[in-house]
C-alpha cells in the first residue's frame, strides 16, 4: 500500500474549507435529559421483560425435554405389553389360501424327495435332443460289454 501523508496544502484546499464550514455551521443539539431519562426507563423495562422471558425458558425447555423422554418411555412400556394379533387370525381369504398352497407345495416336494432320494427329478428333467438311443453300437460291441 502507498504510503499516505496529508500535506497541510491539501488541508488548506477550498474544497476542504468549504467542508470545514458546511460541519461549523452546523447546529449542535444537545440531547434533553429528560429525553434520556425517558430511554432508561424503556432500556430497563425491556431488560427486565427480556430476563424473565429467559427464566421460564430456562424452566420450560427441560420440563419439556422430560416430558417427551416419559411419553416415549410411556409409549415403549405400553406398547411392549399389549399383545398382537398373529397374522392368521385377522388374515383375508387370499393369504389363507395363500398359507394352504405354500404347505401343500412343502409336502409334495417332501414326498418327491423321499421316493426319488438324492437324484434327478424326473419332473423338472427333460430330455435334450442330443439323446439319441441308437448309439451305433454293433452286437459285437455289446458282447464285449
Amino acid at each position: 500500500m502507498k504510503d499516505m501523508r496529508i500535506d497541510d496544502a491539501m488541508l488548506d484546499s477550498s474544497e476542504q474549507q468549504f467542508v470545514r464550514d458546511a460541519v461549523k455551521s452546523l447546529s449542535e443539539d444537545s440531547l434533553s435529559l429528560s429525553w434520556r431519562s425517558a430511554l432508561n426507563e424503556r432500556l430497563l423495562q425491556e431488560s427486565a421483560a427480556r430476563r424473565k422471558r429467559e427464566r421460564f425458558l430456562w424452566f420450560l425447555k427441560p420440563a419439556f425435554g422430560l416430558g417427551l423422554a416419559g411419553a416415549l418411555a410411556l409409549v415403549t412400556v405400553i406398547g411392549l405389553s399389549v399383545p398382537r394379533p398373529s397374522a392368521s387370525s385377522h388374515g383375508s381369504m387370499t393369504s389363507s389360501r395363500v398359507e394352504a398352497a405354500i404347505v401343500s407345495d412343502y409336502r409334495q416336494s417332501a414326498a418327491v424327495t423321499d421316493i426319488v432320494g438324492s437324484g434327478l427329478n424326473p419332473l423338472e428333467s427333460t430330455p435334450t435332443s442330443t439323446d439319441n438311443p441308437d448309439l451305433g453300437l454293433e452286437d459285437s460291441d455289446l458282447d464285449s460289454l
